[in-house]
C-alpha cells in the first residue's frame, strides 16, 4: 500500500526540518487508519466526515464561532432536523455548494467494509491507492444516489487524513483503524474503563493491559502502540508558518513611479486612511 509521506512532494512539511523521533505516518496503525479512511469514508456518518474535513478545526469550535449551538450542528448532520440556515453556514465554511452538503447528510450510506463478511476483531488487510488532492468542484457535478466517496467533502476528509495522519492524535488514529467499531464500544466489549483507554492513548496513564489488548485488536505489536503514543506528533499543515521558498517575491507594479534621485524631495508617507503593516 502506498504510504503517507512516501514522496517528499506528498509531505505537507516537505523541506522543513523534522523533529527527531516524530511520527512519520508510516507506522502500521497509521497505515491502517489512512487506508480505512480511503476505503470507508462513504460509510462514515456525516458528522465524522465533516470533522475530518475541518481538521485541525473541529465541528464544535466552528459552531461556537458561527453562533450555532454545537448540539444543533450535530443534530443537523444526523438529519434530526434540516436546519437550513446551519447547513448554509457549514457549506460556506467548507467552501462547497449547499447541494454537496445536502448529499453528504441525506444520501444513504453503504455498509462499512468490515461488515461485509469479516469478523469484528479481524485487523484490516487493505491495499488501496494513494488519493489525489480534491479537484475543483465542476458546476455540473452530479452525485450518486448512494454515497460512494465522490462527494467533495468526503474527498477532502480522505485527503486530510492521508496527508495529516502523523499529526492526528493517537486516539483519533486508533478510532479510524477500528472503524466501524468505536473506541468506546471496543472498551465496553473488552470491559475496559473508557476513560482509562483514552488516558492510555493520550499518554497520561500507563496501562499495559489496555495497550496489549489494543495491539491484539489492531494486529500489531505492543511496541507499535507505544510508538504511536510516545512519538511527537507533527504540527498540522494549516498551523505551520509558510516557508520562505513558498512565498512569492513581491512584483513591482507595472506603472510604478521611478525612484527619487539623490537630492530630490523624498516621497511623502501614506496618509492615515491607508493601511500599514507597521514594518
Amino acid at each position: 500500500m502506498p504510504l503517507p509521506f512516501d514522496s517528499p512532494r506528498d509531505t505537507p512539511a516537505a523541506g522543513r526540518a523534522s523533529v527527531p523521533g516524530e511520527r512519520t505516518g508510516r507506522s502500521p496503525i497509521e497505515r491502517q487508519a489512512a487506508a480505512r479512511a480511503v476505503t470507508d469514508v462513504a460509510a462514515m456518518p456525516a458528522s465524522d466526515v465533516v470533522q475530518l474535513a475541518l481538521w485541525p478545526d473541529t465541528l464544535a469550535h466552528w459552531a461556537r464561532n458561527a453562533d450555532v449551538a454545537p448540539a444543533v450542528a450535530y443534530n443537523m448532520l444526523a438529519r434530526f432536523k434540516p436546519y437550513r440556515r446551519v447547513r448554509e453556514l457549514l457549506a460556506a465554511r467548507l467552501d462547497v455548494p449547499g447541494f454537496v452538503l445536502d448529499h453528504l447528510v441525506d444520501a444513504p450510506r453503504p455498509l462499512p467494509s468490515a461488515l461485509r463478511g469479516s469478523t469484528a476483531d479481524a485487523p484490516p488487510d487493505i491495499e488501496v491507492p494513494a488519493p489525489t488532492p480534491p479537484p475543483p468542484i465542476p458546476p455540473t457535478l452530479r452525485l450518486p444516489a448512494v454515497r460512494d466517496g465522490a462527494n467533495p467533502v468526503e474527498q477532502r476528509a480522505v485527503w486530510n487524513v492521508w496527508t495529516e495522519i502523523a499529526a492526528l492524535p493517537a486516539s483519533l488514529v486508533v478510532q479510524l483503524a477500528l472503524y466501524p467499531e468505536t473506541l468506546a464500544q471496543w472498551a465496553r466489549r473488552r470491559q475496559h474503563a473508557a476513560p482509562l483507554v483514552y488516558a492510555t492513548l493520550a499518554g497520561t496513564a500507563r496501562n499495559p493491559r489496555v495497550r496489549d489488548a489494543l495491539a491484539r485488536r489492531l494486529g500489531v505489536t505492543a511496541a507499535s502502540v507505544d510508538v504511536l503514543i510516545d512519538a511527537p506528533r507533527r504540527e498540522p499543515r494549516l498551523l505551520q508558518p509558510p516557508m520562505l521558498a513558498d512565498v512569492a517575491p513581491p512584483q513591482p507594479a507595472e506603472d510604478a513611479p521611478p525612484e527619487p534621485r539623490a537630492g530630490s524631495p523624498r516621497a511623502q508617507p501614506p496618509d492615515d486612511r491607508q493601511l500599514s503593516l507597521g514594518f
